[in-house]
């Protein structure tokens, strides 16, 4: 029995001196891949999203009713078995010293597109502890989405106590419908957010387009709309894709009066947009409206009063 006790510790000490002669050096990715030092990859398939109603209270309310995101697909009339939000790959990093992120580059470098004229995209350099969350399509070069929303409404205080059925306190009339039947369906080509390590916030950074109609209430109008960047000086394409940028800084802020708020920078919001077949109450429509290169820019102060 003694011997046998020896003989099981004899091997029982062999085992990792045999184990340790097939160790080798790991190099640096390699090891990523095992510790998860070089990050995070989601895949994100068959999503959809649906919301009754968001609503803000200040005072009064406003509401927003029948939210729904899905794929480009959702509003085709068809099954609900394909509409959706798929085909995407998310990567999320925490960059180091010499940041090595799953995209391969951030913004317009990792586009492709073909760029007549100028882009006005602000480069944002990644530091140490940063934290990067890169949006890609999974396959191909776009992700192609669909939104509705229902109402959007506004309602006055005693809309507290039947908060969910904006339906009925419009019919009571106790709510303005501003708009109404919005369906939208595009494409986005990508999206970056950075939160900063030093402080200084977060940015967001994407390429989209999209194209849907629209019903206005309290104008008594309708009309179809379309955002891209195909014509005019400056234009962004991707094969047959065209994108309209948009970029945010979002940071703390002061009020001209010295007091903390928060300050939302509009970096650039540019491409086109077509306004068709608007329309006046039951009149045939008045026309159509194109801006072509249109750039917005803006620094803003949010705080409450």
């Amino acid at each position: 029995m003694i011997r046998s006790r020896k003989t099981a510790l004899a091997l029982a000490c062999m085992i990792p001196l045999g184990a340790h002669a097939e160790l080798q050096t790991l190099d640096d990715n390699t090891l990523g891949t095992l510790t998860g030092q070089a990050g995070i990859t989601i895949e994100l398939n068959q999503a959809s999203v649906s919301i009754g109603e968001v609503a803000y209270q200040d005072e009064g309310f406003i509401s927003i009713s029948g939210v729904e995101i899905g794929g480009d697909t959702l509003f085709d009339g068809a099954d609900n078995s394909s509409n959706y939000l798929d085909d995407i790959v998310l990567h999320v990093d925490v960059a180091g010293a010499t940041p090595g992120l799953g995209a391969a580059n951030l913004g317009l470098a990792d586009l492709g597109a073909t760029v007549t004229g100028s882009a006005n995209e602000t480069a944002v350099a990644v530091g140490n502890g940063d934290l990067v969350i890169s949006l890609r399509p999974k396959s191909g070069s776009t992700i192609d989405f669909g939104m509705g929303i229902s109402k959007v409404a506004l309602a006055g205080s005693g809309y507290v106590s039947n908060l969910g059925d904006i339906q009925s306190e419009i019919d009571a009339g106790g709510a303005t419908v501003l708009m109404q039947d919005m369906k939208m369906t595009g494409k986005i080509g990508l999206v970056d957010i950075v939160v900063k390590n030093d402080n200084s916030g977060v940015n967001i950074n994407a390429y989209f387009n999209n194209q849907g109609e629209v019903v206005r209430p309290l104008l008594n109008s309708r009309e179809n709309f379309r955002l891209h960047n195909s014509r005019g000086a400056d234009r962004i394409e991707v094969g047959a894709e065209s994108y309209a940028h948009a970029q945010l800084q979002i940071s703390q802020g002061v009020t001209s009066g010295g007091a903390d708020a928060l300050a939302l920078n509009i970096q650039d919001l540019s491409g086109d947009m077509d306004s068709t077949n608007i329309t006046y109450g039951s009149q045939p429509a008045i026309g159509n409206v194109y801006t072509t290169d249109f750039r917005l820019s803006a620094e803003t102060v949010i705080y409450g009063h």
